[in-house]
Order: C-alpha cells, then sequence, then structure tokens
C-alpha cells in the first residue's frame, strides 16, 4: 500500500463535502494508497448512506420545514445528523477510503472492508494505552 495522504477541507457545506467523497469514491480514484479527510460541517444537515430509505430513518417533511437538508452519501452506511457542537460551532468530520489488493471496495464482503479500516485505529489506540477491539461489523469499543 502507498503512503497515506491526509487532507483538511475545512469548514464547507455538507453538499460540497459529500459531492467531493463521491469524487473520490469513483473507481480508480483512490489508487492504491489509502485516503484520510477531516471536514467540519458548516450548517446542520442529515446525511444518508446510499441504501437507506429516508422515509424509515428520519422524518422528512419536519426535517425539510425546518429547513435542514436531507442528503445522500456516495457511501453507504447509517443516517446521522450533523449539528454544531464545539466553540467554533462546527461538528468534525472524517472520511477513509481504503483501497483493498485485489479489487475495488465493493467487491469484498463489508466486515473485512470495515476490518481494513479499524485495525489500524485500534492498534493506534493500543500504542497509547488504550485497550481496544473491534466488535460486530463496524464498532471499535473501548
Amino acid at each position: 500500500m502507498g503512503a497515506l495522504f491526509i487532507t483538511d477541507w475545512g469548514s464547507v457545506p455538507a453538499e460540497e463535502a459529500l459531492y467531493r467523497e463521491a469524487c473520490l469514491c469513483r473507481a480508480g480514484t483512490c489508487g492504491d494508497a489509502p485516503r484520510l479527510y477531516f471536514w467540519r460541517a458548516r450548517h446542520p444537515a442529515i446525511v444518508m448512506g446510499r441504501g437507506r430509505d429516508a422515509e424509515k430513518d428520519i422524518y422528512v417533511h419536519t426535517a425539510l420545514g425546518d429547513g435542514v437538508p436531507v442528503l445522500v452519501r456516495a457511501s453507504g452506511g447509517g443516517t446521522v445528523f450533523l449539528i454544531s457542537g464545539d466553540e467554533d460551532g462546527h461538528v468534525l468530520c472524517v472520511g477513509v477510503l481504503l483501497p483493498l489488493p485485489g479489487s475495488d471496495i465493493t467487491g469484498n464482503p463489508i466486515r473485512e472492508v470495515f476490518r481494513a479500516g479499524l485495525a489500524p485505529l485500534v492498534e493506534g489506540l493500543g500504542a497509547m494505552g488504550i485497550r481496544a477491539e473491534i466488535k460486530g461489523a463496524s464498532d471499535v469499543v473501548v
């Protein structure tokens, strides 16, 4: 695997961050190097994974009535609500793109994909003296 590319996109609207993520997720964009990117949501938004059902996950009419955009990211995963949270009024969001040897990410079982991404995190926490382990498909338990 090549060098790790780390990018801080700064404070951006969620729509822009999801567009950038979609561009990175296109086949062949990631190459053989993992990418880690950070961004801070500039305003509240609801972000859904591409396989989610908005009518089952959220109160769509309430969200839209309150002016909260409902967005879909190119990758999978659950539905999250981004809201201002720190002293600067931003929530830090982290994205990871990992190339897996011999195939693109869509050809691997989801547990393998999550383990490939979470193993370095668990190892890093261990190096700091924090006992952590992967549980289920995608949880890190400390």
